[in-house]
């Protein structure tokens, strides 16, 4: 009990240090993260200049909460995960920052995303899937670089990454309070992080008066990836078999979101053989605004539609599954759910295109 009181008074006191924060860097970092219009308006859905503070506070709550816990006794392995995660995110936020303030180019970017997951891997922050070291570090570096691409480029809106980050992050406190029983530093880094989205939406909902810029998204893809390892990604079962299906669909359904858009939006481009790591407004937000939703509407249906399908993600855990079914029938279920979803969206991502050409 006293450790939930702690939990709670953490969340209010950062949650007010960020909403504070976030109101002094507004006022007197207003040059900071600024592109020049010419750029912004291919990388942006809003062409207007506003500073891309968000991100400083995103990282300074999350150092604060993840200092706050005393090193765990003897816990070697534990203390050498927090000391990776916390490397990987503050080399994260720098490759953010460096890229706001200087625009450095693409593979300075790429190389940095490797180095994110290298260090995950050393600390022990690893997706389980083979038993092979090579095959797993592989495959935790290709989950890492692709989190932190797919959350960047889901920062083409006001509040899409802000609302979609904290479903995630709400999703993630649940699975390790009542499923997961993660190492303790866990905790305060997910409360830290979430209280700062939930001080920063108010100045990022639209019309956004701040944006998170490239320091809050690089800082949030790599701390999000590592938090999809140790809670989602090492779900296995005793039935035989390398290969499970229920060890993808349980990441996969919690991003789903940042999922979807990366996919839609990266064999698009192929198709129009354009290159699909230029900014551009062909995302799925855009998309259905051509549809005629607003922007504060979009916001909203993709948050629901990431809490739906991250309790989607917890049914696997639930002692029996909806008809019976077993656990693979359950998997290939959630797996046609997926695809559903993404078709839909695929049907109204063609009719938002077609009402913006008759435009």
């Amino acid at each position: 009990m006293e450790q939930q009181i702690y939990w709670g008074l953490l969340f209010v006191a950062v949650f007010l240090f960020g909403y504070a924060a976030h109101g002094l860097f507004l006022r007197f970092s207003r040059g900071l993260g600024v592109r020049q219009p010419a750029a912004l308006g291919q990388e942006r859905w809003s062409a207007e200049v506003k500073p891309s503070v968000g991100g400083l506070t995103f990282f300074i709550c999350f150092s604060i909460s993840i200092s706050l816990l005393p090193i765990e006794g003897l816990n070697v392995l534990s203390e050498l995960k927090r000391t990776s995660f916390t490397a990987a995110c503050c080399l994260g936020f720098l490759l953010g920052l460096a890229d706001d303030t200087y625009d450095t180019v693409p593979i300075v970017k790429f190389l940095g995303q490797v180095l994110c997951g290298l260090i995950l891997c050393l600390g022990g922050i690893v997706i389980e899937f083979s038993g092979i070291g090579v095959i797993d570090y592989a495959l935790t570096i290709f989950w890492v670089i692709a989190i932190m691409n797919s959350i960047n480029m889901l920062d083409n809106m006001d509040a899409i990454t802000t609302s979609v980050s904290i479903s995630v992050l709400m999703i993630s406190i649940i699975m390790a309070l009542l499923i997961v029983s993660p190492s303790l530093w866990v905790y305060p880094c997910i409360i830290g992080v979430l209280a700062s989205l939930i001080a920063f939406l108010p100045f990022n909902w639209n019309p956004a008066k701040i944006y998170m810029g490239d320091t809050g998204s690089q800082f949030l893809g790599v701390f999000l990836a590592g938090l999809g390892v140790e809670l989602f990604w090492n779900h296995r079962v005793d039935y035989g078999g390398i290969f499970q299906v229920q060890q993808f669909m349980i990441p996969v359904l919690v991003f789903a979101v940042p999922i979807m858009d990366t996919i839609t939006v990266f064999l698009r481009r192929l198709l129009r053989k354009t290159s699909p790591f230029v900014g551009g407004r062909d995302h799925l937000a855009h998309h259905l605004v051509y549809c005629g939703f607003s922007e504060q509407q979009v916001a909203v249906m993709l948050f629901l539609l990431s809490i739906v399908f991250g309790i989607l993600a917890l049914s696997f855990f639930f002692e029996q599954y909806p008809f019976n079914l077993s656990l693979l029938g359950w998997s290939f279920v959630l797996l046609n759910v997926f695809l559903i979803v993404f078709f839909v969206l695929q049907i109204l991502y063609n009719r938002g295109a077609e009402k913006k050409s008759e435009s």
